[in-house]
């Protein structure tokens, strides 16, 4: 009896070594959890700064905040891909998607205090994209001061396209002031 209840012990001792071995190999280690995950994007997002006010001259992702202001609006729907996930097909669309929010950006800094450009995550804010009826990815919408919708366009956006269409609706960029000549 004895000698089964130390055989057990030695067992059971042999399989916490084997687990514990795996556990600290560089060979086995396992996929970050998602808490792990959760407080790498939060160090990301701390290290970004706070969010953009809409219509600052940058891109934001609040389409209801944006949407308190009396400002045009372009909200562009996309729906990312997570890097994390890997393979080249999911790398190459990361990428993509990457220069498209830098086209956004440039966008939102061209028309800085004259329209708010929102970018809507499908995958971050499900609600908005369901109110605003998107069906197909990407998206883009222009919506007047008074939150009407005035333009609608699914599939790949072309920031041409907007802004050609941002000038037939008579929504125009700001001219930046140049800074007064110093007197004399």
């Amino acid at each position: 009896m004895k000698s089964t209840y130390i055989g057990w012990i030695v067992i059971v001792a042999l399989i916490a070594a084997g687990l514990l071995a795996i556990a600290v190999s560089p060979k086995w280690r396992h996929a970050p959890s998602t808490s792990e995950r959760l407080m790498e994007s939060a160090k990301r997002l701390m290290a970004q700064g706070p969010p953009a006010e809409p219509g600052e001259g940058k891109v934001t992702a609040n389409l209801s905040r944006a949407m308190r202001l009396h400002l045009p609006i372009v909200a562009i729907f996309t729906q990312h891909v997570h890097e994390h996930i890997g393979g080249p097909e999911h790398m190459r669309r990361a990428a993509e998607e990457r220069a498209e929010h830098e086209m956004f950006a440039k966008l939102a800094a061209d028309y800085k205090g004259a329209v708010a450009v929102v970018e809507v995550s499908a995958n971050a804010s499900p609600a908005s994209v369901v109110r605003s009826k998107v069906t197909i990815f990407p998206a883009a919408i222009i919506y007047g001061a008074d939150h009407r919708e005035l333009w609608r366009h699914e599939g790949e956006v072309k920031m041409d396209q907007i802004r050609v269409k941002l000038a037939a609706l008579n929504i125009l960029p700001r001219p930046q002031t140049p800074p007064a000549a110093p007197s004399r």
